[in-house]
């Protein structure tokens, strides 16, 4: 299995996050040897880094930057001593595979290029492994995608070969980001999009409302036009979408798989199997799946395969060649 989206941060990074708060829950060291112990006994054989939203202006990026440099230490064993030690885990353990920096994709494209640039001379050989690059833009105003600077960035990627992982929210943004979106793609046709979580979908709604709520006949109407572009849609992120509960036992994980189904079969309906990816988003599905919220994810999704009634070679796509063909690998 390739996990398709990660998140990994050192102590001495805490602060440096644009969302982390001094009463996160997630206000700990979250690297690759915590990686590897909540993974187990899971068979990932790599992931995919994504970016994790550090502090950044519009035109100050030294964040964003030092956070390529760290992922880099880590696929060279060659982490700094703030960073947490190196341990047979982490250079004989679960590699980096790939990555997806943040990028300064709204802003002047001028400015984008030399991002570009800058991230190419802290580290060349690095680079390599950079296979997209993200800007969320779940929490920005209307009419952030279609700005000039954000459509030829998108062209820009799409024209030498990078991905972009596309974050927005039905919950908490609305549909107005999947009609943007959508338009988004219309103008940047040749880039390559990777839909994050399953396009984020309202998962708080009754699953036995579910088919009739305008939220997800809008929903699906986007992801089945998102589906006419070069993209792929991520098996991830439920269990921050997910409504909280106090404990996950077999029983609350069923009636999650049951929630998820309706949207996840959706998108297979949409996608198919070689189109569809799984990722973990760990650390941030600890916020619904508890501690031991990776191992509950992995047990949701095997559920919610087969009862989509997934082939055994289409489950090898979900688990590892979507992820190897989307991300170039």
């Amino acid at each position: 299995m390739i996990d398709s989206h990660v998140h990994l941060f050192a102590e001495a990074h805490l602060d440096q996050l644009a969302w982390m708060t001094t009463t996160s829950p997630l206000r700990s060291p979250h690297r690759v040897d915590e990686y590897i112990d909540s993974a187990s006994p899971i068979a990932v054989t790599g992931i995919i880094f994504v970016e994790v939203d550090r502090k950044h202006t519009s035109t100050d990026w030294s964040q964003p930057i030092a956070e390529y440099e760290y992922i880099c230490r880590i696929i060279a064993g060659k982490l700094l001593p703030a960073e947490g030690a190196i341990s047979n885990k982490t250079t004989s353990g679960i590699p980096v595979v790939g990555m997806v920096p943040w990028a300064p994709i709204p802003f002047d494209f001028s400015g984008f290029e030399g991002y570009i640039r800058k991230l190419k001379q802290s580290n060349s050989e690095c680079f390599k492994y950079v296979k997209g690059f993200r800007y969320l833009v779940q929490n920005d105003p209307p009419g952030t995608m279609l700005t000039d600077n954000f459509v030829s960035a998108l062209n820009w990627l799409g024209l030498n070969g990078f991905v972009f992982d596309l974050g927005i929210d039905l919950r908490s943004g609305g549909l107005w980001q999947y009609e943007e979106a959508l338009e988004m793609m219309r103008r940047a046709p040749n880039t390559r999009y990777i839909i994050n979580h399953l396009g984020k979908p309202d998962l708080r709604i009754p699953h036995s409302e579910v088919s009739s709520r305008k939220e997800f006949l809008g929903w699906k109407y986007a992801m089945s036009e998102f589906s006419k572009f070069d993209s792929y849609v991520k098996l991830s992120g439920a269990f921050s979408e997910l409504p909280s509960l106090d404990k996950y036992c077999e029983e609350d994980l069923d009636n999650a798989v049951e929630v998820v189904y309706p949207w996840a079969s959706t998108v297979y309906e949409t996608f198919g199997a070689k189109r569809i990816m799984w990722g973990s988003d760990w650390p941030v599905c600890k916020l619904g799946g508890k501690e031991d919220a990776l191992r509950n994810w992995k047990y949701i999704s095997d559920r919610l395969v087969d009862r989509i009634g997934f082939s055994d070679e289409e489950k090898e796509w979900v688990w590892e060649k979507t992820c190897k063909k989307a991300y170039n690998l």
